[in-house]
């Protein structure tokens, strides 16, 4: 559902999963002279400050229509940059992590999975490092490494993935964010239970200030699970909560977010109908939200395969969201 990298892969990348992006053990350590002292390192520390300024150019343009083709020349010549220095310059983690998250920002544009191929080749040597790299440096490695496989629909490999940066990362935002991850890719595997905790837990770790920047997207997730564990008013109700931070549900619609498998989309979308149909006393609105809901359900229910483990809960949905609109306002089920 989100990830980038949370959901069900969704695919949570919340605002601050940008710090994540470029985590650099070489600059704050480096001193005027040493940079001096050290030409090579120098230029290559200069190369991962032009890439952060593309790659920065390009997340503040993306999504603006006027400004896209600026946005995609600005990842395309990160790149281009990043590659060449590390053609001259192999054993420097920094820039294959920026490299490897350039080349996962071009999948995202492109939906050519060789770019996440050419993104895990980078990661690997970073993962497989134990004990040479700074754990900052591999909790981030490990982190889009687990992006990765999510937008490969590879669940087990994304879980142990988190479960590995987790193991490393020390900061509470960034740990929220994995966390929230992890509770998609659980979810996606139907443990429900430990998806509902890590969930939880991921909102613990936020301080009050920054929910409505970066938690909405794990009240919904939370939604999402608590619905199929079994509680649809509190899940209604989380739904309702996300609402009061994101009224329009922008951030489900941002560039941050993803959807895997893509009908899990829908789920949210139903959720979403059903929440307002229940709080609505205005019987149009209410009948056509109901109407929204069911069909929702519907296109889940199409695209998604026989053996779905949603399946008989999203039939039970579309056939109770049709029922309720035929009853009194804020009818329960």
């Amino acid at each position: 559902m989100k990830r980038c990298v949370h959901g069900l892969t969704a695919a949570r990348c919340a605002t601050f999963a940008g710090a994540l992006l470029m985590t650099s053990t070489s600059s704050a350590e480096s001193s005027v002279w040493r940079r001096a002292a050290e030409p090579a390192r120098a230029e290559s520390e200069n190369t991962l400050g032009e890439a952060r300024r593309l790659l920065e150019r390009h997340a503040l343009s993306i999504g603006k229509p006027a400004e896209s083709e600026r946005a995609w020349d600005a990842l395309a010549d990160a790149r281009a940059l990043l590659t060449r220095r590390l053609a001259k310059d192999t054993d420097r983690p920094e820039l294959r992590l920026a490299l490897a998250r350039a080349e996962r920002t071009e999948f995202s544009h492109r939906g050519d999975a060789s770019h996440l191929e050419a993104a895990i080749r980078q990661l690997q040597p970073l993962v497989e490092a134990s004990g040479t790299l700074p754990p900052l440096l591999r909790a981030s490695a490990w982190f889009d490494l687990a992006v990765c496989h999510a937008h490969l629909d590879e669940r087990g490999n994304e879980t142990l993935a988190y479960e590995r940066a987790l193991e490393l990362e020390p900061s509470p935002l960034h740990r929220s964010l994995v966390l929230a991850n992890l509770a998609d890719a659980r979810m996606n595997r139907g443990d429900l239970a430990e998806a509902v905790r890590n969930y939880r837990e991921a909102l613990e770790l936020l301080p009050s200030p920054v929910v409505p920047a970066v938690g909405t997207t794990t009240l919904w997730g939370l939604a999402v699970a608590t619905d199929r564990s079994g509680d649809l008013p509190r899940a209604l109700e989380t739904v309702a909560l996300a609402r009061a931070f994101d009224p329009t549900d922008s951030q489900l619609r941002g560039p941050n977010w993803f959807f895997v498998p893509p009908r899990e989309e829908h789920w949210y979308a139903a959720l979403g109908h059903w929440a307002r149909a229940r709080e609505s006393a205005e019987a149009a609105t209410r009948r056509a939200s109901y109407a929204d809901a069911a069909e929702s359900f519907r296109s889940y229910l199409k695209d998604a395969p026989s053996d779905d483990r949603w399946r008989p809960l999203a039939e039970a949905h579309e056939r109770a969201c049709m029922r309720e609109a035929e009853g009194p306002a804020n009818q329960a089920p």
